[in-house]
């Protein structure tokens, strides 16, 4: 209600708000229609109703609340000294006082207001604009396909870090690897994609897919010693993270160990963080948000002998992550147990499963990634790698290799000769 000189005024419903008949006809339905427009008249207030069967003006008065619960308002103040609270969905709608209000969830919010429903004009939700297939503009169809396809950009490169502005080129099958992984509900996997498939570039694309989505602070690398510099040059160009290298440009020690927060990007060699005085540095380096482990085959375990101390560090840094991110071109080399070990490590909450990998074929395919080069292509699915090409060429043997391949021959058939006798010669 708005003061007056000559008594309160009754706010003015805006455009798009619905009413209704304050006095509808007896026994008949009430009617409902929307506000077209209003005009001041003989010291009152006239209201343009649109309703179904045409267009009529109202004494201001005449009029009340038409809106419903459900009914999709967006709030128009009528000073523009208040901000608009957006759109909502209307709860409920009440007389309080002399005045009718309706409680609105707001949907940029999500708390309830209550408003003057003079102030609410209804608007087209999604659930009517569908059926209806109304367009509000003649390009309509084009700027929806255009914005489906900015959502599905965006969303493509919110995993991928396909369109990032990086210092390289992501292949077919690093973009599909990293989607995988970011798509999954963990991120504790074996990367064994084929030597010279860029396993530090799909880590590369991943940290920066994670910090992307604000996941990643923290981040351990431990690789060989061989290959310390060769990762924090990999991190430097091609994606703009600066790591440090433990035990070559900064220290830890029992004594400063609270230093660890100053440091959220490390590489550390595997054989340096594995004896007894740095292991324990590391134990209480606090929480990784990714620790990634490259050359990972080396970690060894079999059952009733000695663990390997790099299984060791990995087993004692477990808890202070939930995402562990294996590296490593040969992840079987014939040892089933050592594998076996390997994955278990990986993933502790699959070790029953893991017991019984030969009888469960699917349980490997949740935690391993793997990419072949043969199937490896660029962005216009031209394979990178030819293969291999095996002829046979003959050499001519040397008389001396001759009368050699002679001998060979003539003592093998003695011997077997010997031997379906009994080994008599």
């Amino acid at each position: 209600v708005m003061t007056h000189p000559q008594g309160p005024l009754r706010l003015v419903p805006v455009k798009g708000c619905w009413v209704s008949l304050a006095s509808p006809l007896q026994n008949s339905p009430q009617p409902i229609g929307e506000v077209n427009d209003h005009k001041e008249q003989d010291g009152g207030t006239l209201v343009l109703v649109r309703w179904s069967d045409g267009f009529r003006w109202h004494q201001l008065n005449e009029l009340r609340c038409g809106l419903r619960p459900d009914f999709v308002v967006k709030d128009l103040p009528v000073s523009n000294t208040r901000r608009s609270l957006g759109t909502g969905t209307i709860r409920t709608v009440q007389l309080i006082g002399d005045r009718e209000l309706a409680l609105v969830q707001l949907h940029t919010t999500g708390e309830s207001r209550w408003l003057p429903y003079e102030n609410l004009a209804r608007v087209m939700d999604a659930r009517l604009k569908f059926p209806r297939a109304e367009a509000s503009d003649p390009d309509a169809a084009q700027r929806f396909k255009l914005k489906t396809l900015a959502y599905a950009l965006d969303s493509w490169n919110q995993v991928t870090g396909s369109l990032d502005r990086l210092d390289v080129d992501p292949l077919p099958h690093q973009i599909d690897l990293v989607h995988r992984i970011m798509t999954a509900d963990q991120r504790n996997w074996l990367i064994a994609d084929d030597v010279g498939l860029g396993k530090t570039i799909e880590v590369g694309l991943l940290l920066a897919a994670m910090k992307r989505q604000r996941q990643l602070r923290r981040v351990l690398v431990i690789c060989p010693a061989a290959v310390v510099r060769q990762w924090q040059d990999e991190m430097k160009n091609k994606f703009n993270e600066d790591f440090r290298i433990y035990g070559l440009e900064f220290s830890i020690t029992p004594d400063n160990l609270s230093h660890w927060r100053l440091y959220e990007k490390v590489i550390v060699s595997i054989d340096r963080a594995k004896t007894d005085n740095h292991l324990q540095r590391f134990i209480a380096s606090g929480v990784w948000d990714i620790i990634v482990c490259d050359e990972a085959h080396h970690l060894s375990k079999i059952h009733g002998q000695a663990t390997t101390q790099r299984y060791n560090l990995l087993q004692k840094l477990r808890h202070q992550t939930d995402a562990f991110v294996f590296l490593t071109g040969t992840p079987h080399q014939g040892h089933s147990e050592q594998f076996v070990n390997l994955l278990d490590l990986l993933r502790p909450d699959l070790h029953q499963r893991l017991r019984n990998i030969f009888f469960d074929n699917q349980v490997v395919p949740e935690m391993v990634l793997r990419n072949r080069k043969s199937l490896a292509t660029d962005v216009n699915g031209e394979f990178l790698f030819r293969g291999q090409d095996t002829r046979r060429v003959e050499v001519a043997l040397s008389a001396e290799a001759q009368a050699f391949s002679e001998q060979l021959l003539e003592y093998l058939h003695n011997g077997y000769s010997a031997s379906r006798r009994g080994g008599v010669q």
